[in-house]
């Protein structure tokens, strides 16, 4: 079953899941495709997410988030319109009280983000905005942007989410490596050693942030793949070598036995 409903006059959240007459409550996903800041890649790190999770016994919801010259806070406050409306209008269905982000590259951003600026008061109170709706059970991070740093992030990602914005806080803010704190929740990060756009050190920053904050975290780095593998399937990535798609592919099932460890899911 799929929808799309528009949360105001342009921001549209689709939303599918597998009907099951036998299924008390679904679970809730919210999927935040990549394409740094600048388009997103919504089939193959949306739609795509959203049939493999709704198999799952989820309620899938993809959120189309603005891109440049929409910048920061902008996605910041899409997002919590996305969430709030997850929590507190979804009616079709009944939602159990687990509820996960999944975001790819500049949405692996954004997700993280969303989490980050709970420890900023300040910046929540300015925006009217609830800190117990970005509140979730854990985040799914896809080869994610962590750092400003053009040596290890196609800088283009950063130009299109800053733009102009030139204050002192907004860089502080979106630098996540520097802002990890201890209520983020527990994160499952993927990313692949041969990845040239946004390298390993992303993943790697935030691993050893999260540990020095006490944040769980299980990161897995594959050997071999580029950037934006997704599900690391034929389908999202045809023309990708078979021995590449053998072992990507197999996030997908590491991802399933973290949530049962973790959340007893399945």
């Amino acid at each position: 079953m799929n929808k799309t409903i528009y949360l105001n006059n342009y921001l549209k959240l689709e939303y599918s899941f597998t009907s099951n007459a036998l299924r008390d409550n679904y679970h809730a996903i919210l999927i935040l495709p990549g394409g740094g800041y600048e388009f997103l890649a919504s089939d193959r790190e949306g739609e795509s997410y959203a049939n493999y999770f709704s198999q799952l016994g989820f309620v899938a919801f993809v959120l189309n988030y603005s891109v440049y010259p929409k910048t920061f806070p902008t996605q910041i406050m899409e997002v919590y319109q996305a969430l709030k409306f997850i929590k507190e209008d979804f009616k079709e269905v009944k939602l159990s009280d687990k509820l996960f982000i999944i975001g790819s590259s500049a949405g692996g951003h954004l997700a993280l983000n969303c989490q980050t600026i709970t420890n900023h008061q300040d910046f929540l109170d300015k925006h009217h905005l609830k800190k117990e709706i970005f509140k979730i059970s854990g985040l799914i991070l896809c080869y994610p942007v962590i750092s400003p740093h053009r040596a290890i992030t196609h800088g283009k990602t950063y130009d299109n989410l800053l733009s102009d914005v030139n204050s002192k806080e907004a860089i502080s803010l979106t630098n996540l490596a520097e802002e990890i704190h201890e209520e983020i929740p527990p994160i499952f990060c993927y990313a692949t050693y041969q990845d040239d756009l946004i390298e390993i050190e992303n993943s790697l920053l935030l691993a050893l942030s999260a540990k020095k904050h006490h944040v769980n975290i299980e990161l897995h780095i594959f050997s071999l793949g580029h950037h934006g593998l997704s599900l690391g399937d034929k389908f999202n990535n045809p023309g990708t070598e078979d021995n590449v798609i053998e072992l990507v592919s197999s996030w997908p099932l590491l991802l399933k036995k973290w949530l049962k460890a973790n959340f007893a899911i399945f």
